[in-house]
């Protein structure tokens, strides 16, 4: 209750509603990073340092006691994840990247804003100096996506994974799913004290609020496009109306849904889990189909090229075998349940 009530006040505060969520985010960023680097620094030695790169290097171990449903998961939510990579297309609209400054940003219907969004988007005519702006904006891009999404993302896996076995591995602690991050607090406790405690239950805290806050925003923006965007009669209304109604829903339905999970037993992770296990079957349809869009509907300077193209076929093939076998694998576990 109190993280939905956080995240609709960073959402519905401001008048523009994704300065808060990038001022939030880029703030708990911060701090999961600079703690994850302190934790590194005082208690990791150069064995863990090995044992971590030793781990990098065995390409292809996969755990005997892993399911595939599970590594499913944990290769879903390596990066963004799931829908996640989806919310991209917003922030280059609300950062007027590109093409997403013909498009307004989201106002905070509650703060007395609104704007006229178009139901349809822009293209660009296929001219000298267009085709020059959109490799410049392409350039852009891929500059982004290396730096903050990949390089970063995986700097801070390293970093939870070095954490791990510095810190919980040599104790042979091994965490339930819901306590992962207090355990490994409770250890730090006991090498700094009450403030490597608490600066490692920042971490987690800001790790986890900041995934709340991005798919809450995220789910909210995408579900009020698709329906602002397909059906006429929703035009009737800002997109920032729907916007507020369709992430109210999905606070109260996510206080609901926590209240039921927590009956049942679920930890807290096991949610997140979940919800990236849906994510994979998400992105076993948006990956093959965002590449025959591209194809189909862009002009043709702007399409993918080549390596592109393999790279983005390879990532189908990828995500849509894991999903056939996860479902091959939960009927197989009905099976011997039954």
């Amino acid at each position: 209750m109190v993280t939905f009530a956080a995240v609709a006040l960073i959402l519905f505060g401001p008048k523009l509603v994704y300065n808060s969520v990038e001022k939030t985010i880029e703030l708990l960023v911060a701090i999961v990073t600079v703690g994850l680097i302190a934790v590194a620094v005082s208690v990791g030695s150069v064995e863990t340092w090995k044992e971590l790169a030793g781990g990098l290097l065995n390409v292809g171990h996969i755990d005997p006691g892993m399911s595939v449903k599970a590594f499913f998961i944990a290769l879903v939510f390596a990066g963004a994840g799931g829908t996640a990579n989806l919310f991209y297309t917003f922030y280059l609209r609300d950062k007027n990247i590109g093409m997403g400054a013909h498009l307004p940003e989201m106002q905070n219907p509650l703060r007395g804003r609104s704007e006229t969004v178009p139901a349809t988007g822009f293209i660009f005519a296929e001219t000298d100096e267009n085709n020059s702006r959109f490799k410049a904006w392409w350039d852009y891009v891929k500059k982004d996506q290396i730096l903050f999404f990949w390089a970063l993302n995986t700097v801070t896996i390293l970093l939870f994974i070095f954490g791990a076995l510095a810190v919980l591995h040599p104790k042979g602690i091994v965490p339930a799913k819901g306590t992962l991050v207090w355990d490994e607090a409770e250890v730090l406790g006991e090498v700094w004290g009450g403030p490597g405690r608490v600066i490692f239950l920042l971490v987690g805290v800001a790790t986890l609020f900041g995934t709340q806050l991005a798919l809450v925003d995220g789910v909210g923006r995408s579900i009020a496009d698709i329906v602002y965007t397909n059906f006429k009669g929703a035009r009737k209304r800002e997109l920032s109306w729907w916007y507020l109604l369709v992430v109210g829903i999905w606070i109260v339905a996510g206080c609901l849904i926590t209240y039921v999970m927590e009956l049942r037993g679920v930890s807290e992770l096991g949610f997140l889990f979940n919800a990236a296990y849906m994510g994979g079957f998400a992105m076993a349809i948006y990956v093959p189909l965002t590449l025959y869009m591209n194809h189909r509907f862009l002009p043709r300077s702007a399409r993918p090229g080549l390596l592109c193209t393999i790279m983005m076929i390879i990532a189908s093939l990828v995500y849509v075998g894991f999903a056939v076998s996860s479902i091959v694998w939960e009927i197989g576990q009905r099976i011997e349940g039954s």
